[in-house]
């Protein structure tokens, strides 16, 4: 019987660790992604910046021009 109830012990355990891991691992993976994700937003904000800067010289050109 003691044997049966470490045996037990042992498997809650060790699921409950595994659990606290895979838990561990999502949230991990999830931070990571907000601060991909987050990384992206700032790279396509002065993607568009740049871009906008670009139009505002063709444009002036187009003035100068015509």
């Amino acid at each position: 019987m003691h044997n049966e109830t470490l045996s037990t012990f042992s498997i809650c355990y060790n699921n409950n660790n595994n659990n606290n891991n895979n838990n561990n691992n999502n949230n991990n993976n999830n931070n990571n992604n907000k601060r991909l994700i987050k990384k992206d937003k700032a790279k396509r904000k002065k993607n568009i910046q740049e871009e906008k800067k670009l139009m505002k010289k063709k444009k002036k050109k187009l003035n100068q021009l015509g």
